[in-house]
């Protein structure tokens, strides 16, 4: 019986430190610089996608 997802939920933290939890983790954020950052996260994001996608292309194969 084939299974289909209706919805689906991605839940991700992305952290340029190796420390988790510490309060410098927002400052850190705060005060990169917005160009590297961005770029940074959209590399990740399409990164991500490219995934998202090959992982459905083979679930659609027969």
């Amino acid at each position: 019986m084939p299974l289909q997802i209706k919805e689906l939920y991605v839940k991700v933290t992305v952290s340029a430190d190796e420390e988790q939890g510490s309060s410098k983790q927002g400052a850190n954020t705060a005060s990169e610089s917005s160009g590297d950052s961005v770029m940074n996260k959209d590399e990740i994001i399409a990164e991500c996608v490219e995934q998202v996608i090959e992982i459905l292309k083979e679930k659609m194969e027969p």
